[in-house]
């Protein structure tokens, strides 16, 4: 529970050491520390993937001391906030500081987050309720198929935020210029796809496009030349391409939780893969 403010942060009283943890916000600083906690449970996020969420979003983290033990990190978007990262060192794991996490970044507005089989139980308790599902395809894709799409240009980015916005519910302009500026975006009549190169990795997402087809060809596009890939999948007739060709699921689906609305925003229709579990 929260017990006090100090000056940057608040103290948290942590029952497995009986003393005072401190929860601050994260700085770039602390991006080390945090893809120290993320190794320690498995995730794999690179320190630019880091640094991209911390200067898009802002960073909370737990501190035992000097060290780092605790994060989360919350992207707000105009009526939506997007909360991800939520890594405990597996030594203070069910402690409580996870909750005290995603309590501390929760307001009145609608929330969003991908939860694993393992965090689901914690955020049902916060008030969210799951209202899709998403699999994680990883593998090396077939150079066959798509050629429906170009690289983007600095012109083509007004079109990309409104078809984002309408599949997403929000407008999301920071994130897209942050893709086009170290990422590659591709564009086609219907659609647009990004990717993102991270630890030997191209991770495909977001997706967006009128038609599943469409989509299925943006995948293509983006996976051509491209080695191993991973992407993450609300469609299911995009999905069963992409088994189709060999591309494998890894671990279990998420779910995709808010809190505070019926349902996510936009026409999700659109919407056949996120920018990454972190983003949305």
């Amino acid at each position: 529970m929260l017990v006090g403010r100090k000056m940057g942060g608040y103290l948290i009283a942590h029952r497995l050491y009986s003393r005072v943890v401190e929860l601050r916000q994260l700085t770039v600083a602390d991006v080390p520390a945090c893809m120290k906690v993320a190794a320690d449970r498995n995730w794999a996020h690179s320190d630019r993937t880091w640094r991209f969420l911390l200067e898009l979003g802002t960073g909370w983290g737990v501190f035992d001391g000097d060290e780092l033990v605790g994060t989360t990190v919350v992207t707000s978007y105009s009526g939506i906030s997007a909360i991800s990262m939520v890594l405990v060192d597996s030594r203070y794991g069910r402690q409580g500081i996870g909750g005290e996490l995603v309590s501390h970044v929760l307001d009145s507005g609608v929330s969003c987050l991908y939860a694993t089989p393992y965090g689901k139980p914690l955020y049902e308790r916060l008030g969210f309720h799951s209202v899709g599902k998403v699999t994680t395809y990883s593998g090396v894709y077939p150079r066959d198929g798509g050629g429906i799409s170009r690289p983007a240009e600095p012109a083509d980015l007004p079109f990309v935020v409104a078809l984002d916005a309408e599949a997403f519910g929000v407008e999301r302009a920071a994130l897209w210029e942050g893709l086009m500026a170290c990422g590659s975006v591709r564009v086609a009549d219907s659609g647009v796809v990004a990717s993102t190169l991270t630890n030997g990795t191209t991770m495909i997402g977001p997706v967006v496009s009128r038609f599943a087809a469409d989509a299925i060809a943006l995948v293509c596009d983006a996976a051509a030349r491209a080695g191993q890939v991973k992407v993450h999948l609300h469609d299911d007739w995009v999905a069963r391409h992409v088994r189709a060709r060999g591309v494998s699921t890894v671990g279990s689906s998420c779910d995709l939780m808010v809190r505070n609305a019926s349902d996510v925003p936009g026409d999700r229709s659109l919407y056949h893969a996120p920018v990454s579990m972190a983003l949305g």
